[in-house]
């Protein structure tokens, strides 16, 4: 014989179990629908000139990217150096072939983080953080 409460407990999972898959499943599919390739961090690079950077001498900065949907597409890239010592600087990249550069004397010996931001119109930023050594 049931208990009384018995029945409707043993239920209610079962209930619940189909349309919170559905729910998953529409989420999962909205997300994954539109088939878009994202820029990754390892698809976006950063080269100097001259390679060995030193102390209150100009270097050049150099913004590769590594992907054939966004090497093609025109993007604002700003270079963000941030170092323990220092005030951050944020400095705008011009476009040079396939490249973003942009010139920069560095005012210490140290180690530096240079965040690479790259907005492609209104609605995608990306922002890769980078070490870079300096002597």
């Amino acid at each position: 014989m049931i208990q009384h409460g018995e029945d409707r407990r043993g239920r209610w999972p079962r209930r619940a179990a189909l349309p919170l898959l559905m729910l998953v499943a529409i989420f999962w599919l909205a997300g994954c629908g539109n088939g878009e390739s994202k820029l990754r961090f390892d698809e976006v690079s950063l080269a100097s000139e001259p390679a060995a950077a030193a102390a209150g001498a100009e270097t050049k900065l150099i913004v590769e990217v590594d992907n054939d949907k966004y090497k093609d597409k025109e993007a604002k890239v700003q270079i963000q150096i941030n170092s323990n010592s220092t005030l951050p600087q944020l400095l705008d990249a011009a476009r040079e072939e396939d490249n973003y550069v942009v010139s920069y004397t560095f005012p210490k010996a140290e180690q530096y983080t240079i965040t690479i931001h790259m907005y492609y119109g209104e609605d995608e930023h990306y922002a890769f953080g980078k070490p870079f050594k300096v002597s």
